[in-house]
Order: C-alpha cells, then sequence, then structure tokens
C-alpha cells in the first residue's frame, strides 16, 4: 500500500513539473507576435483586409507635386467582381489597369480570380485619379493578401504593371521620391532603370538614389513583380539561379529524334532549292528581277549560316527555326523567276500547291480538336503541343487567305505586289508544312506521372483566359493611343476566341495565347529603356516557371523551345527575342494555371511559390514543446516500471 502511494506521488511529481513546462511554452506561442496580414482559410465568410502606400503625382509639367496615396483592399469570396470607391474619380486608363492588375495578382498568388470580389480605395481624396502607375501596387497587395504575406506600412510603391509580369516606367518620379521622403515613408520600389532622371524644372540630371537618401529613404529597383514580392520578404522558384545547361528541349529524347529528322529534311530541301535557284536565275533576263533575287539569296544564306552555327552548339530548336527561316525567302526567289521566265501565269500553280497543303493540315485541325475537345481529361503535355500544332495550322490559313485575296486582285505590272503575294504563299506553305511536323510530335511525345486536365476545368480557365486576353488589349489602348495596325488585328483572334470558348476550348486556348503574347512584347516594347535587358527579365521569369513546371511533372517543352529561339535572336533582333520569351512565359504560366485548377490532385501551391518566412521563435518553441511531451511520456513511464516491480 505504501510503494503504491509513492508510485502515485512520484508521478503527480512528474506530471506537475510536466504541467509548468507545458504552460511556460504555451505563454511563449501566445506571446509570439502575429502576422499582420490575414491568412486565406476556406470559410465562406473569408475576408481579407490590407493597405499599401502607392507614389502617385498630381498636376502636370513644372506644376507637378507628388502624393503618397494609401491603398485599401478587401477580398471576399465572390464572383470576380472588382468594386473601386468613387470618392476620387477614376480615368479609363486607371481602370483598366486596376483589372489588369487584379488578374495579374490572383495569376501570381496561384487563386482563381472568379472565386473572390475586391473592394479597393485610394486615399485621400485627390480630384481625379488617372494614369496605370498604381498597377505594380494592386497587384502586390492582391498577392499579399490572398498568400498570406505581411507588408510593412513603411514601404512605398509605383510602377505600371505589364501583362508578362514585368513592371514598366512611370512619370514624375522625382516627385514622388521627395514627397515619399517627407511623408516618412523608409523604402520606396520604384521601376528598374529609373534611378537616373530629368529634373522637369532645372532640365538638369539628378540621381534619384542621392535625393531619396536626404530624406532618409531607401530606394530599391524591380523589373517584375516577383522582385517586388521578394523585397517584402516573399520565397518563391529560382529567378536569379536558373540556368538553360540543364533546361534545353534538346534533353527531351522524343523531341531531340523529331527535330534531328527536320533538320535532315530542311537541310536536303534548301540545297535542291538553291541549286533550282541558280538554274532559274541563270536563265532570267530581266536584271532588276535578277537583282532583287541575289538579294534575297544573300538574305536566305544568312539564315543557312545561322543555322549551321546552332546546329554546333546543340541548339537544335534555333537551328531547325532558321533553316525554316531560310527556306522561305528562297521559295520566293525560285517562284519569282520562274514566273519572270515562265509568265505570272505560272503563280495559279503555286496557289494551287499551297491551298493542297493548307486543305490536309485543315483535316488535321480536324482531328486534334476533336480528339482534345471530346476527351473527359487531357494530359497537359498533350494539351501544349495539341496548341502549338493548331497554332501553326491558323498562321497558315490566315496568310493563305490573305494571299488569295492579294492573288483575285493582282497587278502583274506591279512587281512589288507580286513579290508580296509570294512570300505570303510561300509562307503559308512552310508555316502549314510545319504544323504538319509538329503533329507528328503530338503523336510521339509520352511521359508518365503527369498531370491530366478535366475537360470541364480547362473550359473554366480558357473562359478566365479570354477575359484576360480581353482586359490586357483595353489595356494596352489605353497606354498606346495609336491606331496601329498591329493592334487593331488582335481584336480579331481574341474575338474568335470568345465565341469558340464553348464548342472549341482548345483552339481557343491556342488563339488566347498567342494574342496575349504579342500585347505584352508591344506593351514590353514600347515601356523599355532597355530592350535587351527586358529580354533578359523575361528570360530569368520564363526560366524560372519551366522549373517549376517540372517540379509539377509538365514538360514544358513549348516554352523550352520558345526560349531557346529567344537567346538566339537576342543579339541581332531583341524585340523578336521578347516576343519568344513572351510566348515561354504565357504558355508556361496558364498550364500552370490549369494543373493550379485542379490543386488537390497534384497538390500545387501558387505559381511562384510564395512563402512567408517562418517565426524562429515559434519554430523553437514547438521543438521543445515536443521535447516537453517526450520527456514527460518516458519519465513517468520509467516511475511507472520501476515502482511496478518493486510491488
Amino acid at each position: 500500500m505504501i510503494r503504491t502511494v509513492l508510485v502515485v506521488k512520484e508521478m503527480l511529481r512528474a506530471s506537475i513539473a510536466l504541467l509548468m513546462l507545458m504552460a511556460v511554452l504555451v505563454s511563449s506561442i501566445v506571446l509570439i507576435p502575429l502576422s499582420t496580414t490575414t491568412i486565406v482559410n476556406r470559410n465562406r465568410h473569408l475576408k481579407l483586409e490590407g493597405t499599401l502606400t502607392v507614389l502617385a503625382v498630381i498636376g502636370e509639367g513644372v506644376n507637378v507635386k507628388g502624393i503618397p496615396l494609401r491603398l485599401s483592399m478587401k477580398v471576399t469570396r465572390g464572383e470576380g467582381n472588382i468594386f473601386l470607391s468613387l470618392k476620387s474619380l477614376t480615368s479609363e486608363d486607371f481602370q483598366a489597369s486596376v483589372k489588369l492588375a487584379i488578374l495579374i495578382g490572383t495569376m501570381v498568388a496561384g487563386k482563381d480570380y472568379s472565386s473572390y470580389d475586391y473592394y479597393m480605395e485610394l486615399e485621400p481624396y485627390v480630384g481625379s485619379i488617372s494614369g496605370p502607375s498604381a498597377g505594380a501596387a494592386i497587384a502586390t497587395l492582391v498577392v499579399a493578401l490572398l498568400n498570406g504575406l505581411s507588408i510593412n506600412e513603411s514601404i512605398a510603391i509605383t510602377g505600371i504593371i505589364l501583362p508578362d509580369i514585368t513592371i514598366g516606367p512611370v512619370g514624375g518620379l522625382l516627385a514622388k521620391i521627395k514627397a515619399a521622403g517627407k511623408a516618412g515613408v523608409k523604402v520606396a520600389i520604384v521601376p528598374s532603370g529609373q534611378l537616373i532622371i530629368k529634373d522637369p524644372i532645372t532640365n538638369t540630371t539628378i540621381n534619384v538614389m542621392s535625393v531619396a537618401r536626404k530624406y532618409g529613404l531607401k530606394v530599391k529597383e524591380a523589373s517584375n513583380l516577383y522582385e517586388v514580392l521578394k523585397i517584402l520578404g516573399g520565397k518563391y522558384g529560382y529567378l536569379g539561379n536558373a540556368s538553360t545547361t540543364t533546361l534545353k528541349p534538346s534533353s527531351i529524347l522524343e523531341f531531340r529524334e523529331s527535330v534531328m529528322r527536320w533538320i535532315n529534311e530542311f537541310n536536303k530541301t534548301y540545297v535542291e532549292l538553291l541549286n533550282k535557284v541558280h538554274t532559274e536565275l541563270n536563265l532570267c533576263k530581266n536584271e532588276t528581277l535578277c537583282k532583287i533575287a541575289n538579294k534575297i539569296i544573300k538574305e536566305s544564306r544568312e539564315r543557312f549560316n545561322d543555322a549551321f552555327k546552332e546546329f554546333h552548339k546543340n541548339e537544335l530548336y534555333a537551328s531547325v527555326s532558321d533553316l525554316f527561316s531560310a527556306i522561305i525567302p528562297l521559295t520566293t526567289a525560285y517562284w519569282l523567276l520562274k514566273g519572270c521566265i515562265e509568265g505570272w501565269g505560272i503563280l495559279s500553280t503555286l496557289v494551287n500547291n499551297v491551298s493542297s497543303k493548307v486543305s490536309t493540315i485543315l483535316s488535321t485541325f480536324r482531328s486534334i480538336t476533336r480528339e482534345l475537345n471530346n476527351a473527359n481529361s487531357i494530359s497537359i503535355n498533350k494539351l501544349s503541343l495539341g496548341v502549338e500544332v493548331l497554332k501553326r495550322i491558323h498562321e497558315a490559313n490566315i496568310t493563305l487567305n490573305m494571299a488569295l485575296s492579294k492573288y483575285r486582285n493582282i497587278r502583274y505590272e506591279n512587281i512589288s505586289s507580286i513579290l508580296n503575294l509570294i512570300e505570303d504563299l510561300s509562307y503559308a506553305y512552310w508555316r502549314a508544312d510545319s504544323a504538319l511536323k509538329w503533329y507528328e510530335l503530338f503523336n510521339v511525345i509520352r511521359s508518365s506521372n503527369e498531370p491530366y486536365i478535366k475537360l470541364s476545368t480547362l473550359k473554366r480557365v480558357v473562359e478566365l483566359l479570354t477575359y484576360y486576353s480581353k482586359v490586357t488589349l483595353d489595356y494596352m489602348h489605353t497606354l498606346i493611343r495609336v491606331h496601329d495596325t498591329h493592334i487593331i488585328d488582335l481584336y480579331k483572334p481574341i474575338d474568335e476566341a470568345s465565341k469558340l470558348l464553348r464548342t472549341n476550348p482548345i483552339y481557343s486556348l491556342s488563339l488566347n495565347m498567342d494574342a496575349i503574347a504579342r500585347i505584352s512584347a508591344l506593351l514590353s516594347a514600347s515601356y523599355s529603356v532597355n530592350m535587351t535587358k527586358k529580354a533578359l527579365t523575361l528570360r530569368a521569369i520564363s526560366l524560372n516557371l519551366a522549373y517549376n513546371a517540372l517540379s509539377k511533372g509538365f514538360k514544358p517543352l513549348v516554352t523550352l523551345t520558345y526560349i531557346e529561339r529567344g537567346d538566339s535572336l537576342l543579339k541581332q533582333d531583341p524585340y523578336l527575342s521578347i516576343y519568344f520569351y513572351d510566348l515561354a512565359l504565357t504558355n508556361t504560366m496558364w498550364y500552370l494555371m490549369l494543373i493550379q485548377a485542379m490543386g488537390k490532385e497534384f497538390g500545387t501551391s501558387s505559381i511562384m511559390q510564395l512563402y512567408q518566412r517562418v517565426n524562429s521563435a515559434a519554430l523553437v518553441t514547438t521543438l521543445l514543446t515536443l521535447t516537453a511531451l517526450v520527456a514527460g511520456f518516458i519519465i513517468g513511464y520509467n516511475y511507472c516500471r520501476r515502482e511496478c516491480k518493486r510491488v
């Protein structure tokens, strides 16, 4: 009996000691400061609120004055509605930038835009609010709220948000920096490349950093939204560490085998065509046409030499792309000379050849769309290749239709119109040929453990993509107020994509992706101080998204081909390089969005893999709690075993 009492006493002592230790630990947990940003939860009554300082200006020219504005946002469960406070009047470009910024913010956060409603307000009242320079701040705040990233109130942001997640330049930066310093802002995040500016009053060059230091203000540059989030403490992906050494399209065996076959076929075609062209050139008596043909041949040889160099650097896709670019002008030269010698009636043969080729790929188009649109679920890798085939078919068909229109109204006395017609027909023929080559790839590429997307999910995401395309195009119109034919032509594929949304979502996806890449490239070109630097920024983002895709089981083959093509063009044509990097970025981003939409099945998180910094005190506390529990169990167990043996 006495021994039993002793056992009970010892166990009580151990329990009391353990409880005291746990009380201390629990207290330490409670005292740890919590994040000021609400974490997203799963209840229906979700309400997230946050604020951020935006740097703005009022007035114009020498009368411009900087002003810090308080951007407040509330996010609730909803249907994708955006509500703007009417305390200040807002211009068309400001409203367009708000829509785009919120769309980009939800996309980067890895959330479904249409699952939330967004309430936004800017204070204090400043009359009319115009311009898109709050875009970067709005997108940042959306990501912060949806991903639980806290934002220090002493940080301010200014910058245009562009569709490819990059940040464009702003006006009145000097006035904004001065206003930020006077308002007590500690850190100002500004677009890259704007640290050296001209003072509008004195017309002298000023270093923004030196002005900021007078107010104790730090200025940090950001070229894209990810860099802004990194400054704020977000962690994601591999930006800055990505390398093409392990990410090349030729590293995918099926693609390497296919592209090597394409290179051999194109090389053989090039040699045969070149011999035919020289034969026709020797027979041609028209000096003007001979000069034009020789100029075209020279251009073709330059592309062929580029292809040769790229092949020996193992840049196989860049090589086959330049072979493609070499064959088109050579085909043009051949038919130009042949028409000159045999008569322009021979062009009907060319028209028939091209029409037959395009007709063949249109049956391929129907085959792919039928296969993908009728499936209950689609392999993400298969989908990405199918979209590329459809893109090339669309380009071939559109170019042929333009050529047929020109052919019906051709004036044979006008050499430039004949040349233009033959160029279009040559492009349509070889673009159709490339579609067939990609269709071969579509049929041979296989992957294990890859994500599959439900058709219902695909339709929902493509619907969002269509809305995104319209918003980006409207946004571009507010920024570039010119009637450029390239801009106007973009409305056609977007309108067509909208009409095909329900009946052919795969084709709609293809049209939208290409349109967004073109819009992004046009805006990047318009708002870039340094085109090469902009291209490299887009390259880094594209490459990081490709790494992210690999981690999700998705082979980003298309992305890697576009990155390689962008690399090959970077020195000679930075704008074209930007277009290919934007294509790469757009492709991966939206396929990751599709995988994200199937989140539970693949365990995906946000595109940018954003995490809050783990509080070290909380981690230590948790480990100590677990240690105490284990220790208490061991102590109690040993006392019990020892005393029971004595009894």
